[in-house]
């Protein structure tokens, strides 16, 4: 597992990049640019640390693949815990790392209990009024890959219903946990913040154009392509949500920016079939006729079988 492929993971796996709204979560670079280090000494130390950290999960990989599952869990877990100071490895910790963790349990369960009891020592730190923003983001992306979202959302309305002492841990949370909240149909608690949300899906489709059609050193165009795919995947649901639920104007913003300047037949079908899935028919007779005007012959291919199902 070589570097770029742990930046891949942590912003693939997290659109969720944007929505934590921590510096943590940003890749290396980005880090650098928004925090200067003091010293010369502590970007030494930084880079020293940070290697030893990725040295150790490609060390746990292949532990993983020698099916030597207790050691690799050990390794795992070492880099879990110990790494919380390291804050390039921080998108990495909470997403890739516990996806990890979480494939490891399908065949050794002391990794899941490991990793449960984990997310039980953030809680409690939530309960106690100690919690970081990191721990709530551990605790969603732990209970997320676990397919245990209603947990996160239970932890949420114990913090509302907590009133002023617990009211900026719950707003935290609510700006981490906002697709859930409005695929759960929870408009006011979505509508408090809906600008946040939508603005980290933008921005990380927007990162994902850059770095399609300006790669960095190291990086590639495909790299790009996949973050815009990886994006457009977990913003489509938003979009046939906000449809769904009448929020019809922003969701036509968001989907201008999913089709971006050059749209694709990939992209509207998506959406076509998130309009129908919303039973808005007339959102998707809509979209239909702008593919019509907007894509060549061979792209219009891809969703001529969605305008025959509206005939």
């Amino acid at each position: 597992m070589v570097k770029n492929d742990l930046r891949m993971q942590w912003v693939c796996n997290g659109l969720m990049c944007g929505l934590m709204a921590t510096v943590a979560c940003l890749p290396v670079a980005c880090c650098a640019a928004v925090k200067q280090p003091e010293s010369g000494y502590r970007v030494t130390r930084q880079a020293f640390q940070e290697s030893q950290y990725m040295e150790a999960i490609r060390h746990a990989d292949m532990l993983l693949q020698s099916h030597r599952l207790q050691d690799a869990l050990r390794e795992y877990l070492y880099v879990f815990d110990s790494s919380r100071s390291v804050p390039a490895l921080g998108g990495a910790r909470l997403t890739f790392l516990v996806t990890q963790i979480v494939r490891l349990g399908q065949e050794f369960p002391a990794a899941i209990k490991a990793l449960r009891a984990r997310r039980d020592d953030m809680e409690r730190r939530v309960h106690e009024h100690q919690a970081t923003e990191e721990d709530l983001v551990g605790i969603y992306q732990i209970n997320r890959r676990l397919e245990e979202p209603g947990r996160t959302l239970v932890l949420y309305d114990k913090l509302k219903a907590l009133g002023s002492r617990s009211s900026r841990d719950a707003a935290a949370l609510a700006q981490i946990i906002c697709v859930d909240l409005l695929l759960a149909k929870r408009l006011d608690d979505f509508m408090a913040v809906e600008s946040h949300c939508l603005h980290s899906m933008i921005d990380s489709l927007v990162n994902g154009q850059l770095d399609r059609d300006f790669p960095a050193s190291g990086d590639s165009e495909a790299e790009g392509t996949l973050l815009i795919r990886a994006g457009k995947e977990r913003a489509v649901p938003v979009y046939g949500a906000l449809l769904s639920l009448n929020r019809t104007r922003t969701a036509t913003r968001l989907g201008r920016w999913l089709l971006g300047p050059q749209p694709d037949g990939h992209t509207y079908r998506w959406l076509i079939m998130a309009a129908l899935a919303a039973k808005r028919l007339d959102v998707a007779h809509g979209l239909v006729q702008n593919a019509r005007r907007q894509l060549s012959e061979a792209e219009w291919k891809q969703i001529v079988d969605l305008e025959q199902q509206l005939h």
